[in-house]
C-alpha cells in the first residue's frame, strides 16, 4: 500500500467509501456517528484545497481509503475526564474511512505512527472497531470532547517515544536508480564498518540488479519530505524466493502466501529500516526475509520488530553462500 495526498481525480471514489463505512458504522451498531450528509466528497474537495486530504491505495493503485490530517482542533482545548499525554504540537486524524477487509486502517495508523511524533484523533463511543484498534496500537484514552450538534467523542492520543521523520514510500522510477545505487554503495561501506565482508560484494547490487524488480513493480524507494523529498532508502518486495523452499535447520511458521523483502539499503541513523519494516508488517500478514549472519544490525532490527528466525538457506548465485531466515507471521 502507498499513501499521498488526494487529488481532485479521486473524488468520485471517496463518496462509495464513505458510504461503506456509514454502512458498516450501522452494521456494527454505531448509527449515529455519521449521517447521509456528513462526510462526503464535498468536504475532501476542502481537504484537497487546504493540503489536508490523503487517500491510500493497495498494491493495484486503487483508492481504498481516505483521511484527513490537521493541525489543530479547538474543541481539543476543552477536554474533560481526563487530559491529552503531551502539549506538543501534534496532528489529528479525521475523516478516516477505508473499504473494509483490505486492512487499509492498520496501515494507515502505522504510517502515521513512523511519521508523527503527537496525533490525537477522537471517535464515538459506539464506534468499537476504532476504539479496538486505536488501544491495540498504543493509543491511549485521554477523555471526552463535545461537538455542537454531533455531541460527545471519546478522545485518543499516541506520544512516540522517540523522535520521527517525515518519511514516506512509493514506487521507485528509473530516474532513481542513480541514487538507488549511492544507497547500495553506502549500505555496503555500512556493512564493511560492521564486520560484514561477504553480505554484498563490490558491485553487487547495483542499480541494474534491480531493473527487473523496477519494471515488475515491485521496487521502491523511501523520502524524506523534510528534505525536499531526499531519497533515503529502497528494497525489493516480491511474492515467492525460490531458495525458500530448501529452507535448512528449521521450518517456517506458516505456508500461507507471504512477501519477501530484499535489497534493503538505507541511510542509516534516520529510522529508514524500522520505518520500511513497519509498514510492511502493518500491511502484509506474512513476511519473511534472510540475511548474512554477519548482519548484526539487520538481526536486531528483525528481532525488535518481531521477527523470529527459523532456518537458514544457501544461495548459489554470486557466491552468496549461506542467509540466516526470518519470518514475521501476524498474530
Amino acid at each position: 500500500m502507498l499513501i499521498r495526498k488526494t487529488i481532485p481525480e479521486d473524488l468520485p471514489l471517496i463518496d462509495p467509501i464513505f458510504d461503506q463505512c456509514r454502512a458498516y458504522m450501522v452494521a456494527q451498531g454505531n448509527p449515529t456517528q455519521w449521517d447521509e450528509n456528513y462526510p462526503t466528497s464535498a468536504v475532501v474537495a476542502t481537504d484537497i484545497a487546504e493540503g489536508h486530504g490523503y487517500v491510500c491505495l493497495n498494491d493495484a493503485g486503487q483508492v481504498i481509503a481516505s483521511f484527513a490530517l490537521g493541525d489543530c482542533e479547538p474543541e481539543y482545548d476543552r477536554i474533560r475526564d481526563g487530559h491529552w499525554h503531551s502539549d506538543a504540537p501534534y496532528i489529528v486524524v479525521h475523516r478516516m474511512a477505508a473499504l473494509p477487509g483490505q486492512g487499509a486502517g492498520q496501515f494507515i495508523f502505522a504510517w502515521l505512527m513512523a511519521r508523527y511524533p503527537h496525533i490525537r484523533i477522537d471517535t464515538h463511543e459506539d464506534n468499537k472497531t476504532m476504539c479496538h484498534i486505536l488501544g491495540k496500537l498504543g493509543f491511549e484514552r485521554t477523555g471526552v470532547v463535545t461537538y455542537e450538534g454531533y455531541g460527545d467523542r471519546i478522545c485518543f492520543d499516541y506520544v512516540a517515544p522517540s523522535k520521527t521523520n517525515l518519511l514516506n514510500l512509493r514506487k521507485a522510477t528509473k530516474a532513481d536508480l542513480p541514487r538507488i545505487d549511492e544507497l547500495f554503495e553506502w549500505a555496503r561501506q555500512f556493512m564493511y564498518e560492521h564486520h560484514n565482508f561477504h553480505q554484498w560484494t563490490q558491485g553487487f547490487p547495483s542499480s541494474q540488479d534491480v531493473v527487473p524488480a523496477l519494471e515488475a513493480g515491485e521496487l521502491y524507494v523511501v523520502y524524506d519530505e523534510e528534505q525536499h523529498d531526499e531519497v533515503v532508502g529502497t528494497f525489493v518486495l516480491s511474492d515467492h524466493e525460490p531458495v525458500y523452499d530448501e529452507l535448512q535447520d528449521g521450518s517456517w511458521r506458516s505456508t500461507q502466501p507471504y512477501k519477501v523483502i530484499h535489497r534493503m539499503a538505507t541511510v542509516q541513523g534516520r529510522g529508514v529500516g524500522t520505518f520500511i519494516l513497519k509498514l510492511l508488517i502493518a500491511q502484509y500478514p506474512y513476511l519473511r526475509i534472510d540475511t548474512h549472519q554477519d548482519n548484526q544490525p539487520m538481526h536486531v532490527l528483525a528481532t525488535k520488530l518481531g521477527f523470529v528466525r527459523v532456518g537458514k538457506v544457501f544461495y548459489h548465485s554470486r557466491n552468496a553462500g549461506w542467509r540466516e531466515c526470518y519470518d514475521y507471521l501476524r498474530q
